[in-house]
């Protein structure tokens, strides 16, 4: 798994194809000024959670408040290229093969692990 500690972020490589299940769930989106996370790009979408840091609003739904809902079952960024570092970075290949997946409560596995190893299968590269 990729980590980054400070600089800006290369994007990951990841063939989404309008796939929005990492913009989707519980987790939160904490922006990472060592990731050139500016967070005056954000506006009022931020929110600070104390001893934590500044992180993306949610919508309603657990959604990011950036998903843009193509109305095909597909959706995009609304802020891409400037998504925060930790978004532009994410890869669900790499999340599938990582550990992660046994400290998880079994309702956050799926479904972007779920997604990570279809498209590791699909590479010839299950987990």
């Amino acid at each position: 798994m990729r980590t980054y500690t400070s600089g800006p972020v290369n994007p990951a490589n990841v063939p989404c194809n309008g796939c929005t299940l990492c913009c989707k769930g519980p987790g939160r989106v904490v922006l990472h000024p060592g990731l050139d996370d500016d967070i005056t790009r954000y506006g009022t979408d931020i929110e600070l959670i104390p001893d934590v840091g500044y992180a993306l609003v949610k919508n309603k739904d657990n959604s990011c408040v950036y998903l843009v809902d193509d109305g095909d079952g597909k959706g995009h960024c609304g802020v891409w290229p400037n998504a925060p570092g930790v978004c532009r970075s994410f890869d669900c290949r790499d999340f599938a093969r990582s550990k992660w997946q046994t400290l998880l409560d079994p309702s956050l596995r799926n479904p972007v692990m779920a997604k990570g190893r279809e498209l590791l299968k699909d590479l010839g590269r299950e987990p």
